[in-house]
């Protein structure tokens, strides 16, 4: 399963180094799961990086579609994996 904070980070504004500040890693190591989004991360540095995004754990791996359906007008959340 591919992790994907490259997007969450940068609508969050923050640099690849601002986030391994708030994560407690280093720079290279988030450029290096940036770049390979297949990288084995232990599940606290991850939960650190969705606390840092300030997103829920799957929005890392999912991406989030909001559509709006259904025959009362209901918002849809639905996570589907690339």
């Amino acid at each position: 399963m591919k992790i994907k904070i490259r997007e969450r980070r940068l609508v969050k504004g923050l640099t690849q180094q601002e986030l391994a500040d708030k994560c407690g890693c280093s720079r290279q190591f988030i450029n290096q799961i940036e770049a390979d989004g297949s990288i084995n991360v232990s599940s606290k540095l991850l939960y650190k990086i969705a606390e840092a995004l300030e997103c829920p754990i799957d929005d890392i791996f999912f991406d989030v579609v909001v559509c709006r359906g259904g025959q009362d007008g209901t918002t849809v959340d639905s996570r589907c994996d690339d």
